[in-house]
């Protein structure tokens, strides 16, 4: 319920109406504006006939029953547009606004550029670049492995969050053959702090050169976090962009896995990746809320 108090009505007159919204078993939450305020009953275990008697009291112009949920972000509540100012542009105004971050696909030509990196038989881009510990590393030199190469940050919330299941995979899948190798776009020090303090045993490159370098190849900006899945063959089978969750990496990796033992070709293991991790992602995403009156 929101009670709408009249233009021009008193202190004391709105006070009355929020001590009685409580006595009938709700909690109030008032918005004042310009003119008049405007009272919301939040809750389920009160008497909503004892609200509707509120349309006699002083000061009080309608009672309105809202049915429909989030009751409190409501035009019925707040009686006109939230507007934001960010940095002089207002958003919630007449005009469209575009808000985009470097979490996203940036254009079209990035969209097209990491189709065409993940095209039937593109191979992986060669990387040849220094470990964390100095020794040299080649992806070539991983050949025959199911290579999966992750893009990530320290200051990448959803990066770090990736790092266990990375390690997880690193252990239980040593045996199929697959191997997990860490880009890190970051400092070098602050990347050494962290694979102590967090004991990352996966070897991790610094991408000051040869990641970047990599990233350019498939075609991103630099999206973090970001995996790229490769086959025995060396062969790109699928590219996760975003935070990757166990469900998906294991499905993924069945997908090479039967794959490499030729189970199915790469057209169908993609085919079957994009409509898994569509079906996955559409299970993981919450069920649209309800509000009770």
């Amino acid at each position: 319920m929101v009670i709408n108090m009249a233009a021009g009505s008193s202190e004391a007159e709105l006070q009355h109406v929020i001590e009685r919204v409580i006595e009938c078993g709700f909690q109030p939450h008032v918005t004042r504006g310009a003119e008049r305020a405007i009272v919301a009953a939040v809750g389920s275990g009160g008497s909503r006939m004892a609200l509707e008697a509120l349309k006699a009291a002083p000061g009080v112009e309608d009672v309105v029953p809202i049915a429909h949920p989030f009751k409190l972000v409501s035009k019925q509540t707040k009686g006109g547009r939230t507007q934001v100012d960010v940095g002089g542009v207002m958003i919630g105004g007449e005009e469209a606004v575009v808000i985009a971050g470097p979490c996203s696909v940036e254009s079209r030509e990035q969209l097209f550029s990491t189709a065409h990196a993940i095209k039937e038989g593109e191979p992986a881009p060669s990387l040849e670049a220094k470990l964390l510990d100095g020794k040299p590393f080649s992806l070539a030199a991983a050949s025959g492995k199911v290579i999966v190469v992750n893009f990530w940050a320290t200051w990448c919330e959803p990066c770090r969050r990736e790092i266990p299941l990375l390690q997880h995979l690193q252990r239980e899948h040593a045996k199929d053959g697959i191997e997990i190798v860490g880009i890190a776009v970051d400092h070098r020090q602050e990347v050494a702090k962290y694979a102590e303090e967090h004991h990352i045993a996966y070897p991790l490159l610094v991408g000051e050169q040869g990641g970047l370098e990599m990233i350019n190849a498939l075609g991103m900006d630099t999206v973090l976090p970001f995996s790229v899945f490769a086959d025995r063959a060396g062969r790109i089978v699928t590219l996760k962009i975003g935070e990757l969750h166990p469900e998906e990496a294991e499905f993924i990796l069945a997908r090479i896995l039967d794959l490499d033992q030729g189970r199915m070709d790469l057209a169908a293991a993609r085919e079957q990746i994009s409509a898994g991790i569509a079906q996955l992602n559409a299970a993981r995403s919450p069920a649209a809320g309800s509000e009770p009156n």
